[in-house]
């Protein structure tokens, strides 16, 4: 693991102050200009993080997707990138992203399935089809 920037140093600041005032927040006003802070930091942290993982050697990523509200899985998606956010962009831009929480882990490149399972969002039954996954029992 490389070393902190002082990039990452300044960025992980400005997160435990902004942390810290959270949880000082009392009015639903102070509340909702913090809501509207963490969101441009969260995608100014994206775009650094992206930056960064452009420039890596791309690898092979299963990324699934979960609805978080109703705990359902809304497919995987096998992409490229330099590293997750790469990924899940591209499978964005790809139209095979369906949104809600993803968790992503690297593929060996020998074990890749064929083109036709790469790039678009698989269910559970093409996972099976596929030989990615096995059929639940259903004792």
């Amino acid at each position: 693991m490389n070393e902190p920037t002082e990039q990452d140093l300044e960025r992980w600041a400005k997160w435990d102050d902004l942390r810290a005032r959270q949880a000082e927040a009392t009015t639903e006003f102070e509340m909702t200009e913090l809501a509207l802070e963490q969101e441009a930091l969260e995608a100014e942290s994206l775009k650094q993080m992206l930056h960064v993982e452009m420039n890596e050697e791309p690898i092979w990523f299963w990324l699934s997707f979960r609805d978080v509200d109703t705990n359902t899985n809304l497919g995987v998606a096998i992409v490229e990138g330099g590293g997750v956010v790469e990924a899940t962009l591209n499978a964005k831009l790809a139209k095979c992203n369906p949104g809600g929480e993803v968790l992503a882990y690297p593929l060996d490149p020998e074990k890749l399935p064929p083109e036709e399972y790469r790039y678009c969002l698989l269910s559970e039954e093409d996972l099976i089809e596929a030989g990615l996954a096995e059929a639940r029992s259903s004792s």
